[in-house]
């Protein structure tokens, strides 16, 4: 290139630097690029505050992004936060473990800054701290204010805990600054926030109005204590609810109802007062755990499938409504009466084996939905599959609501066996009918065969195929199924 032209170039750049100096009093300010810190361990310590442990030899500052995860340390490591009265600020913090390993961030208990750890660009939307799978980010803030852990503030920037990742909250700080700042996005539906509290005392927990992931309640220390709760906005648990051993959660000063998707597992305690509880679950889901959770009200939403336990049964003080699917696995032997699903008002289902021994017997309920595909019969089907289904002689009583009667006659009411192809047949010597008060019933004696069943007033069956898969069985077959399998059904018109 000319070097005249160089020159040129050059004194119109240096001519432009002065004319803004001349004009600013200061050179043009760049934009300010966050530098990303990645943990190394060079410093053969666990301490943040060592900087040979960062991969430039610089310990991070309010605007580095920080990165702990496998690119230079192998395997499952933690990394310690300064244990003394000083307040830790970044840009943004990512854990990321690599595939089966676990990375664990601490905030000690001899931390007492306010806050102690402190994430995030000041921009709205943006998430500040990310927890990937294997991440845990644990909060044991000795402080005597604020929440130990802070997203920047209050209204900027998220907490995203991703599937698998985990945020520990065991300090007795305050929690509805950081619970506020969760990210709902998808890919966060398992990601666990836990309470594990020291408290002395009762300790309130943020839930009113509020999305979690995974929630889980428990309790290290030997000081017995309840997480209580305030407000009158439904929690949603898009995950499981978890209340761990030693744990207690009372929600009597809570009236929003809570909403869950996953399992409700209750290995500690749990005090209702009058909150209803919904399973809205794609999947299936299980109230399990070694203590049997009393519900006030208890809802199965449409599409929604919920696994009673035979063990620590649930009991249900107020109403069950089930707009989904029941299940429970129950052993039917002997002559005496098994009852499945008898709670809240319910009736479910009551089976005796009169000495046939059923063996493990799968009984799933479906509520509020047609059993056939004219929707001919009681708008509650039963379905029933025994460990020995041959040569079996029965007595079943099937409950259901007013509601449900399908504009049907309680009275004259049978119960009707679907095989798989019409007609329906007719199960069993219809008996006992009570007709009063819900829940209404019908007692069939002399059951030979097992599979879904319908109920229908009058000598006629339901009219068309039965129209819904009971879970566990493939005996419900919509007609579309049936001809794409080959087979000519006729449908009886009403």
């Amino acid at each position: 290139m000319n070097m005249n032209r160089i020159s040129r170039a050059l004194l119109m750049v240096m001519f432009s630097m002065a004319l803004a100096v001349g004009m600013w009093g200061v050179m043009p300010a760049g934009k300010v690029v966050a530098a990303t810190k990645t943990w190394d361990g060079g410093a053969g310590t666990m301490n943040w505050s060592d900087a040979a442990n960062w991969n430039d030899d610089i310990a991070p500052t309010s605007a580095d992004d920080v990165v702990l995860d496998n690119t230079y340390v192998s395997g499952s490591y933690t990394v310690n936060l300064p244990a003394i009265a000083i307040s830790t600020t970044i840009n943004k913090l990512t854990i990321t473990p690599g595939s089966g390993n676990m990375i664990t961030l601490v905030l000690p208990s001899g931390n007492t800054a306010n806050p102690g750890l402190n994430v995030g660009d000041n921009t709205s939307g943006t998430d500040d701290i990310i927890l990937n799978d294997g991440a845990v980010l644990k909060n044991s803030s000795g402080a005597t204010a604020g929440t130990g852990v802070a997203v920047n503030s209050t209204t900027n920037g998220t907490l995203r805990i991703n599937n698998g990742g985990r945020y520990i909250h065991n300090t007795g700080r305050g929690n509805s600054g950081i619970v506020a700042r969760l990210s709902t996005a998808a890919g966060t539906e398992t990601g666990i926030f836990e309470y594990d509290v020291p408290a002395t005392s009762d300790y309130g927990i943020s839930i009113s109005g509020r999305t979690y992931g995974i929630l889980m309640l428990s309790r290290s220390g030997a000081t017995s204590f309840n997480y209580t709760a305030t407000g009158s906005n439904p929690l949603t648990v898009h995950g499981n609810l978890v209340i761990n051993a030693n744990a207690a959660w009372n929600a009597t000063g809570f009236t929003g109802g809570v909403r869950v998707a996953g399992d409700w597992i209750n290995n500690g305690a749990f005090t209702v007062a009058t909150n209803a509880v919904t399973f809205n679950g794609t999947t299936e889901q299980t109230i399990g755990g070694s203590t049997a959770t009393g519900f006030y009200t208890l809802t199965v939403n449409s599409g929604a499938t919920v696994v009673i336990p035979s063990t620590n049964i649930p009991t249900v003080s107020a109403a069950m409504v089930n707009n989904g699917t029941l299940k429970q696995t129950q052993d039917v032997n002997g002559s005496t009466d098994v009852d499945f699903f008898n709670m809240g008002g319910y009736g479910g289902l009551t089976l005796n084996a009169n000495g046939s021994d059923l063996g493990s017997t799968v009984v799933s309920i479906k509520g509020n939905q047609a059993c056939d595909t004219d929707n001919t019969a009681v708008n509650r089907c039963f379905d029933i599959a025994p460990a020995n289904a041959t040569g079996r002689n029965a007595t079943i009583t099937f409950y259901y609501n007013s509601a449900e009667l399908n504009s049907l006659d309680c009275a004259t009411m049978n119960a009707w066996h679907w095989s798989g192809a019409l007609p329906w047949v007719q199960a069993g010597t219809s008996g006992t009918r009570q007709c009063t008060t819900d829940p209404y019933s019908l007692q069939v004696t002399g059951v030979t065969t097992f599979s879904p069943f319908a109920l229908r007033s009058g000598a006629a069956g339901p009219t068309s195929v039965g129209s819904v898969a009971l879970s566990g069985s493939a005996s419900w077959l919509p007609i579309g199924m049936l001809l794409l399998a080959g087979l000519v059904v006729l449908r009886k018109r009403k």
